[in-house]
């Protein structure tokens, strides 16, 4: 008996079974149900037939010395039963068992490493198939539903000429086939296209100066540092890697805007969606550098693609995105990126990932999200679905499934329920995206800090939970004024953290209020808008606190925004001064607030006061300026991206109502 080493791609989902154990993190599950109803015995018979001629379905794994390896078993002498039947009255009943199939959990020396279940629903047949990562791919299920099928076609068409050779007519003589001679003609257990076959390929590569060029690719790519890209900034990196999946389908117009992109562009369809999620990544999480881990094949040559087997393999891509890129320009960066990066993919991830955080100083994860594109064919008269597995090593997982030829794409999305508490936090990150999408194939010029993250849709929602103004209010009070009694109350409370840093409410009470003098002293009262252009900083809630405490309302605006923009929403508010705070801006009247920042930075917060004025004109109690609940709080501007921004007031009731219900 021949043992074999883990190739690279099977490692990969090793490892991930043995850090998630007892869980179905590696397990990979999928329902086919065909078009008609299918002869039983003679699909059973196919599938049987089938199992013996792909050789990674015989893999089995055992540990040599503490190191787990892997042989081929024999066929013949496994048992037949490996197939079972089941008959469900819907098809959704057919679904659940699926889903619990799903959540199999393959031990790392299990036998076998796959289930099969054929199964008939009234007008249907169809068959379930959950197997370990460790033996399969995604590609791999296509190459096994059009073998079951062609098998199946093979079968009853052998039945059918032995039932017209044993016709009278047939020039009068009787030819009798008998049904063991049918299935044997037709058990093909010849194996032409052996997983083991690559196995030769890999053992030459870790001993080649590729090998070695390519780890130095990896390490030159990261030399410089990189921040780490999460789908939520700040998230902490030991949450539960349970998830739930929800599929969304674009609509055929918007799939054919993407098409047609990707022809007068010559780019592919998944950089497309990968360079959407890139600029939303970019864009919340305030770097140029982001990084996305992504899904490829693995399989270099025909012959591969025609054999069964755990070929494919992760890669992180990393692209850098400046504001004034456009779409196109992003979207033919990450295809040259994703081309770099294809060409290294025989090495081990972990061993990427080894030299990532080596040289760039990454202590976890590089990033939390993957975008994995599908476009295999299952050439068969059926429709096929990928199921859940209820574990997820990402946060968010987009998987863009254009499997079946249809005319519109399908995201399969995994999110995980620690990172997503809710159905709709993921439904709303998937509309963004879906959002960004529509604004990337409607204008290739687009620069990447004009496009809008939010929806219409998204946008009006907000608006109207903050205006849903039927709750009995606990605090008949405004936002800066239930604060300032937190403040006074729990003077040495936490109320900020920034950076690891904490901030108590009694530093932000005092800062704020000295703010508040100082905007006072330069105009701003009851009635204004005061605009906010911060990057993030201690300074931005700050400010938003002192201009609450003048009786204006602050209106925010994002550095990254286009000057017009920006100047429009200037004048269609009316707002009379713009705080700044890590940026310029280049239109209306500012106010710098490192200008105002004083040198003295001996607070154990390590924040640094704000000056007050000299000047005794300006007295504490002007502060204390009258605000009702109905007084505006702040004013924001909806998305642009289907006219000009369109500015809301938000109430301080509207506030401190959302902040009750929530």
């Amino acid at each position: 008996m021949k043992m074999y080493e883990l190739t690279p791609a099977q490692k990969n989902f090793a490892g991930l079974q043995s850090f998630y154990k007892d869980t179905s993190v590696a397990t990979l599950c999928g329902i086919i149900i065909f078009d008609d109803f299918l002869e039983r015995q003679s699909l059973i018979d196919a599938l049987e037939t089938v199992i013996k001629k792909h050789e990674a379905l015989h893999l089995r794994f055992r540990f040599d010395e503490g190191k787990l390896k892997q042989y081929v078993a024999n066929a013949e002498n496994e048992s037949d039963d490996t197939v079972r039947f089941m008959s469900f009255k819907t098809e959704e009943d057919a679904r659940k068992f699926a889903l619990g199939e799903g959540r199999t959990v393959f031990g790392a020396t299990a036998a076998p490493m796959y289930r099969f279940t054929v199964f008939e629903i009234p007008d249907h047949s169809g068959i379930i198939l959950s197997a370990s990562h460790i033996v399969l791919d995604s590609w791999s299920y296509s190459v096994l539903a059009n073998d079951i099928y062609e098998t199946y076609r093979r079968i009853i068409s052998a039945e059918t000429s032995a039932v017209d050779t044993s016709s009278p007519d047939n020039d009068g003589v009787s030819v009798e086939t008998s049904e063991n001679d049918v299935h044997e003609e037709n058990s093909v257990p010849e194996r032409k296209y052996n997983f083991t076959s690559s196995f030769a390929r890999y053992e030459t590569y870790l001993l080649s100066d590729k090998y070695r060029t390519d780890l130095q690719f990896w390490k030159e790519r990261y030399e410089d540092g990189i921040t780490p890209t999460y789908i939520v900034p700040g998230r902490k990196n030991d949450m539960s890697s349970s998830s739930e999946r929800r599929l969304y389908f674009l609509t055929s117009e918007l799939s054919a805007k993407i098409k047609d992109f990707c022809v007068r562009n010559s780019i592919s369809a998944a950089t497309v969606f990968e360079s959407a999620v890139l600029i939303y990544l970019s864009r919340i999480n305030r770097t140029e550098k982001v990084s996305i881990n992504t899904m490829v094949l693995g399989r270099n040559n025909a012959a591969e693609k025609k054999t069964v087997g755990m070929y494919a393999s992760v890669l992180p891509l990393t692209v850098s995105l400046k504001g004034n890129d456009s779409a196109a320009d992003i979207c033919n960066n990450v295809m040259r990126s994703h081309r770099e990066i294809y060409r290294r993919r025989d090495l081990p991830f972990n061993e990427i990932m080894s030299a990532v955080r080596l040289y760039g100083g990454v202590s976890g994860r590089l990033t939390d999200v993957m975008v994995n594109f599908q476009n295999s064919v299952t050439e068969v008269p059926a429709r096929t679905e990928w199921l859940s597995n209820g574990y997820n090593e990402s946060a968010f997982v987009l998987n863009i499934d254009e499997r079946d030829g249809g005319n519109r794409y399908v995201f399969s999305v995994d999110y995980q329920t620690e990172v997503f508490e809710t159905e709709k936090s993921a439904t709303l990150l998937t509309e963004r995206i879906i959002h960004i999408l529509k604004q990337i194939t409607e204008n290739a010029e687009i620069k990447a800090d004009e496009i809008s993250l939010i929806p219409d849709a998204e946008c009006e929602m907000l608006v109207s939970e903050f205006n849903d103004t039927e709750v009995s209010l606990k605090y008949a009070s405004c936002v800066h004024e239930r604060i300032s009694e937190l403040a006074r109350e729990y003077p040495d409370r936490c109320a900020l953290v920034f950076h690891g840093r904490e901030y108590t409410s009694g530093e932000l009470e005092r800062l704020s209020d000295a703010l508040a003098e100082e905007l006072l002293e330069r105009g701003i009262g009851k009635g204004d808008i005061a605009a906010l252009m911060c990057r993030r900083s201690p300074y931005m809630i700050i400010a938003m606190l002192a201009v609450m405490k003048t009786g204006a309302a602050y209106m925010p605006l994002s550095p990254d925004q286009p000057e017009e923009r920006v100047k429009y929403m200037l004048e269609d508010s009316g707002a009379k001064l713009v705080l700044t705070f890590g940026c310029e801006c280049a239109v209306g009247t500012s106010l710098r607030l490192e200008d105002l920042v004083s040198e003295n930075n001996d607070n154990e917060s390590g924040i640094r006061d704000i000056s007050r004025q000299e000047s005794e004109d300006v007295k504490k109690e002007q502060i204390t300026i009258s605000c009702t609940p109905d007084d505006p709080c702040y004013m924001i501007f909806t998305s642009g991206s289907s006219g000009k921004p369109k500015g809301t007031v938000i109430t301080h009731r509207n506030v401190m109502n959302y902040s009750e219900v929530t």
